[in-house]
């Protein structure tokens, strides 16, 4: 997942996401319909970064493009400039990754200690000073 509902809400505000998601008339955000959609914009990112899947860490970068795809499966028929504007800018963007023209960058400075890999060597088997020519 790129984002979650709460990055939905926090981009684009409790009112919009109400009146986007609450088909029932209750007045509250419609937290399964938000997740359903991020799904689907999760699935519409990965036919571009299928190359680099799976992401140990999900680079920071993905996380306002995959609320513009949300946003924009959001609305049904009348979609407005801005929505799809902003779509397409991230489609465009994807396709870049997909071509490689753009590099997408890990920041893997959140990563605790357990997930990190533990080498240890037993030490030089074939240093300079035993090659004796050869390096």
């Amino acid at each position: 997942m790129y984002c979650t509902p709460a990055d939905l809400i926090d981009a684009f505000g409790t009112d919009e996401m109400r009146m986007l998601t609450d088909e029932t008339g209750s007045g509250e955000i419609d937290q399964a319909k938000l997740a359903r959609v991020i799904a689907d914009a999760g699935v519409r990112m990965n036919m571009y970064l299928a190359p680099w899947l799976p992401f140990a860490v999900v680079p920071e970068a993905l996380k306002p493009l995959c609320a513009d795809v949300s946003r924009y499966l959001l609305f049904d028929d009348v979609v407005p400039e801005q929505v799809k504007v902003r779509y397409e800018q991230a489609i465009s963007y994807l396709k870049m990754v997909a071509k490689g023209d753009v590099r997408l960058v890990i920041d893997n400075t959140n990563t605790s200690s357990n997930d990190l890999a533990h080498i240890e060597s037993a030490g030089t088997l074939l240093g300079r000073d035993q090659a004796k020519g050869f390096i």
